[in-house]
């Protein structure tokens, strides 16, 4: 999370020296929000998924270590879509409550 801030005040930077200037800055800003839910959800299944991986592995049950990296992965490419279809089809209210 530290280093996605810091990317985000290295990205303000490089905007504001940009032509977009102002209303770059202001559009990263309003996005941002998204961004932290999505890195959210991201950070919570693949944590997740790789714990109980480090468990099942280390008791040496590598059906279960395999079915639990593969569930995380089938978890995660489902929340995406399911963000992206959000995200694209109520961009304008999403935007107007950020």
């Amino acid at each position: 999370m530290i280093v996605e801030a810091l990317y985000n005040i290295v990205n303000q930077i490089f905007i504001g020296w940009s032509d977009a200037r102002a209303f770059g800055n202001a559009a990263t800003n309003i996005v941002y929000p998204f961004t932290v839910i999505s890195l959210a959800f991201a950070l919570l299944i693949c944590d997740g998924s790789a714990a109980l991986f480090s468990l099942f592995f280390s008791a040496q049950d590598n059906e279960k270590a395999n079915k639990s990296i593969g569930n995380g992965l089938v978890l995660l490419i489902f929340i995406s879509i399911v963000l992206t279809i959000v995200g694209l089809v109520f961009s304008k209210q999403i935007l107007s409550l950020f």
